[in-house]
């Protein structure tokens, strides 16, 4: 690794100058000009230079450790997101500690057990609704001085700053795509709460974020003066769509997730409805199975890779006592022959 000195030299400027331009919190009476700053970090960067956070955090009391919770699910979106905290993690030359569960008790024994070390920051997907006793325990910690990055918008723990994908738009790209298929009438098959009171009503029975999809893609066709049926039993829906003489074809089907897409493929077997020309059928997360369906399915993906980076920025940028809003992310359409 390249030292202070020979960075100095490459910049064109003194060792004093190079070690202000690279301190990230350095003396109000000693600051480099921005543009400075920013030359002195690409040559520190390409010269392989790294910040000695231990020694750094150790002056504080500190360890330079960022915690990290997220749901132990073995899926693409979990790994994307691992992947992009790591790689902007060891770019930053932060280690990280990483804990997994979904239960609420994992998520309290991660916070109790991080509030009371010496971690300088936390990143965390909690996955289920918080609760008021978690509530409680994160407000406190940010209360303490505790920084924490949430990785969605669904928890409202007060000042919690949240990094996100946009669900809204996901629903609306979804719509505007089906409207350019000229389908002639629209569907949406949603995931559910198991524990949702029956009967079953979307307010109550989706989870937040299939409801968040649900109300931009309807939210697009209302603009197009039709109307978005929603789908609870996928074998009474397409039955209906065969036997019912006001179902008109084309139809659109969006689906809050690829899970829910695989669903609908296996209900449509045997039937003489051939999805991407009867039915359009769109999904949501963009899984690794998706372009292996038959047809391949057209998806919503989420860049969750993108996401952790931007999870692992704003923290450290919070540590430096940098001022943090939260961030929305856009998803993206992958089109293939489902839609």
């Amino acid at each position: 690794m390249s030292t202070l000195k020979e960075i100095a030299k490459a910049a064109g400027v003194s060792v004093s100058v190079a070690s202000r331009a690279l301190n990230p919190q350095p003396d109000k009476n000693a600051r480099v000009s921005e543009e400075t700053r920013l030359h002195v970090e690409k040559i520190a960067k390409k010269m392989g230079y790294r910040h000695n956070r231990a020694a750094e955090f150790l002056k504080r009391g500190k360890a330079p450790v960022i915690g990290v919770f997220l749901p132990e699910t073995p899926n693409k979106l979990i790994a994307e997101m691992t992947f992009g905290i790591s790689e902007q993690a060891e770019e930053e030359g932060f280690p990280l500690g990483f804990r997994f569960g979904l239960s609420i008790k994992r998520y309290r024994d991660f916070m109790e057990s991080t509030s009371d070390s010496r971690h300088c920051g936390i990143i965390s997907y909690p996955y289920h609704n918080l609760g008021a006793e978690v509530n409680g325990i994160m407000e406190k910690f940010l209360q303490r001085g505790g920084k924490s990055v949430f990785i969605s918008d669904a928890y409202t723990v007060k000042d919690a700053v949240t990094v996100s994908i946009d669900d809204l738009e996901g629903g609306r790209i979804a719509g505007r795509h089906l409207l350019q298929k000229n389908c002639r009438s629209y569907y949406f098959f949603g995931s559910y709460n198991a524990s949702a009171p029956k009967p079953l009503a979307p307010e109550t029975a989706l989870h937040g974020y299939a409801l968040t999809r649900k109300r931009g893609y309807e939210e697009v066709i209302a603009e197009s003066g039709q109307k978005v049926q929603w789908i609870t039993d996928p074998n009474r829906a397409i039955d209906k769509i065969l036997h019912s003489s006001a179902t008109k074809l084309p139809c659109g089907i969006f689906c809050s997730a690829d899970m829910n897409a695989l669903h609908l493929y296996g209900c449509l077997t045997n039937t003489p409805l051939v999805i991407g020309r009867d039915v359009y059928v769109i999904g949501y997360d963009d899984l690794y199975l998706t372009p292996y369906l038959n047809p391949p399915l057209t998806t919503i993906n989420q860049p969750m890779r993108e996401l952790g980076k931007v999870a692992v920025t704003k923290i450290i940028r919070m540590i430096y006592g940098k001022e943090e809003s939260s961030t929305v992310i856009p998803p993206r359409l992958v089109v293939r022959e489902s839609a």
